[in-house]
């Protein structure tokens, strides 16, 4: 009897030290750690163009069909010129809800390149920011390329023409274009004369204006 004590009392202690080797020599199970990843709200769409120093990529909030925020996501620009340039800009684009602001002073690459990236964004929602029932687009070729304009009507007549996009050299067209939205708007016509030095620009603005007239029309 005593014997078959023993005999049991030393299965049980080999028993409790396998046991105890067992969980010595497993590897606990590692928690699985939180998404890396930032997560995009649906809102928000990236927009990336080539900065004077690399990739600038933005992120830009939409509500309600409102340009909400943008925010920096990528740049390689200099900073002690590119931040203030961003502010100046974000803040432009808000308020004006629109791409088309002024470059900062001497940091035009940056400007231009951030402004691009927005465009892109705001290309990915695949809609445009809203305009009002009476504003109507037209679009032509001008000498640098696509030329955009919106054309404001009130009780049949253009109260207000806007350039939306173009890419003429701005230091030819922005005067023009000025002379051009008076005069159009002065004679209730694009039956006017082209400004000297910018003839392909004038033309092109011209035919993009009549586009918008001609589609007022329409409805």
């Amino acid at each position: 009897m005593l014997k078959q004590s023993i005999w049991a009392s030393a299965i049980f202690l080999l028993l409790l030290i396998g046991a105890g080797f067992s969980a010595y020599g497993q590897t606990p199970h590692a928690e699985k750690g939180p998404d890396t990843e930032i997560p995009t709200l649906e809102n928000t769409l990236r927009g990336i163009a080539e900065g004077f120093g690399g990739a600038l990529a933005v992120d830009v909030r939409i509500d309600n069909g409102d340009i909400a925020g943008i925010e920096i996501a990528q740049h390689s620009e200099t900073p002690s010129i590119a931040d203030s340039a961003f502010e100046e800009l974000i803040y432009a684009v808000i308020e004006t809800q629109s791409t088309e602001v002024d470059v900062v002073s001497g940091a035009t690459k940056t400007s231009e390149a951030f402004l691009q990236a927005v465009r892109q964004a705001l290309g990915e929602l695949n809609a445009e920011i809203p305009t009002p029932g009476d504003i109507f687009r037209g679009i032509a070729e001008g000498f640098g390329g696509e030329l955009v304009v919106d054309v404001q009507l009130e009780n049949g007549s253009i109260a207000d023409i806007q350039v939306a996009e173009h890419s003429e050299t701005a230091s030819i067209a922005e005067p023009a274009f000025e002379e051009l939205i008076y005069a159009v708007i002065e004679t209730q016509s694009t039956e006017i004369d082209i400004v000297s030095g910018a003839t392909k620009t004038s033309e092109a603005f011209l035919r993009a204006v009549q586009q918008a007239l001609d589609e007022a029309e329409g409805e």
